[in-house]
């Protein structure tokens, strides 16, 4: 059986096109064709039907072959031109192939005009399969992207869960001292001269709420990587003024030796915080049922491989990671904790995050027990990739 073929024929001789389309029936083809001989109806031809070949020769009475490659370029079609001229130079087929022509062939020589075609129409599905793989894996990579926010915003939430009961005991504590003092003020047993100071009390317990609501609203916050110059210290300090209420009810002495006179770094707050959080609340899961629970945080300025880098170490007093599995813990999924106290997402996000940063983490037991985790950002902002 004859295999179809759609030919648009840019030639302006009736009788080499008859010849040119016998000698493909010749070869296994059942073309059909339309001839065409200037650019305006080769135009027409193009919009108006599908093609799987041009056929076109290299010198016409309004047209010739190095215009025709440079039309099809302008339509953006993907369609095999070959060149099928009667005489043609070494150095014009060269220039017709420079230009974007697939193949040339002699008119005397049309036997090779269906291997040729052949050749073509299979390269032609090869570019088309790319070109489909490509647009999979740029459609795949959108997905995978959604996944990972959904998968980030769902942490937080998560994270925010476990801050819930120790956040609400601190506002509820200013609110109390609050209310007793306003009902001092109400009392008239209450000297003139002590009301400023009451009030000074009620105003420093209103701003203490305001920074607790502040600063839990911004690690809540949802919305687009963005990436500004901050302070290292400045951040774990606001993310301890979250989780202190959570190191107390779980006796964690927290010490923080933040270097001094550090440079700011390119950083997400938003992002980076989260990543501060979730290592502080697996340093506290990772402490349970152990004497003299404590959190070390330390930040110092290194320098690798010629280029300056911000350390970060959370080192606490737990059991230590397993050794079996201190390579899997940033795996997605992949959890110590008993079934039901982790989803094994927490790592891998902040895993994710840090390499966005364009830094590393890592994890070491240390030797007197427990273990630490280790955090170098860059102090210049990575190259986009």
């Amino acid at each position: 059986m004859k295999k179809p073929l759609r030919i648009l024929m840019v030639e302006d001789s009736e009788d080499d096109t008859l010849l040119e389309i016998r000698a493909l029936k010749n070869g296994g083809y059942d073309p059909e064709y339309e001839r065409v001989e200037d650019a305006g109806a080769m135009r027409t031809a193009l919009r108006e039907k599908t093609w799987d070949i041009i056929l076109c020769d290299y010198q016409m009475p309004k047209f010739n072959g190095l215009a025709a490659i440079a039309l099809l370029k302008e339509t953006g079609g993907d369609i095999p031109m070959i060149i099928v001229s009667g005489a043609i130079g070494e150095e014009t087929a060269v220039e017709c192939m420079r230009s974007g022509a697939n193949d040339y062939i002699m008119k005397g020589n049309l036997s090779r005009l269906a291997p040729a075609i052949e050749r073509e129409l299979q390269e032609a599905e090869s570019r088309r399969k790319r070109k489909r793989a490509e647009v999979d894996l740029r459609n795949s990579l959108c997905q995978l992207q959604e996944t990972q926010n959904m998968l980030i915003q769902s942490d937080k939430l998560a994270a925010i869960g476990t801050l819930a009961a120790g956040v609400t005991h601190e506002i509820l504590n200013p609110l109390n001292i609050i209310s007793l003092y306003l009902q001092m003020l109400a009392s008239t047993e209450i000297p003139t001269e002590k009301v400023m100071d009451v009030i000074g009390i009620c105003q420093q317990q209103v701003e203490r709420i305001a920074k607790i609501s502040k600063d839990l609203n911004q690690f809540a916050r949802q919305g687009a990587s963005e990436i500004t110059t901050g302070d290292i210290n400045h951040l774990i300090e606001q993310t301890f003024n979250l989780i202190t209420p959570k190191l107390r009810v779980n006796q964690v002495a927290a010490d923080l030796q933040l270097g001094s006179n550090l440079p700011s770094i390119p950083m997400d707050h938003n992002r980076l915080g989260q990543v501060f959080l979730n290592l502080v609340n697996n340093a506290v899961d990772a402490m349970e049922g152990v004497p003299d629970k404590a959190l070390r945080v330390e930040t110092e300025l290194v320098t690798s491989a010629e280029k300056e880098f911000v350390r970060v170490v959370f080192a606490d007093r737990g059991k230590g990671i397993p050794e079996e599995a201190i390579r899997k813990i940033f795996d997605p999924f992949f959890t110590t904790k008993e079934p039901g106290k982790g989803t094994g997402l927490g790592l891998s996000i902040t895993y994710r995050i840090i390499q966005d940063h364009g830094g590393r983490i890592w994890a070491e037991n240390n030797a007197g027990g427990g273990a630490s985790f280790f955090i170098e950002l860059p102090v210049q902002e990575p190259a986009a990739a």
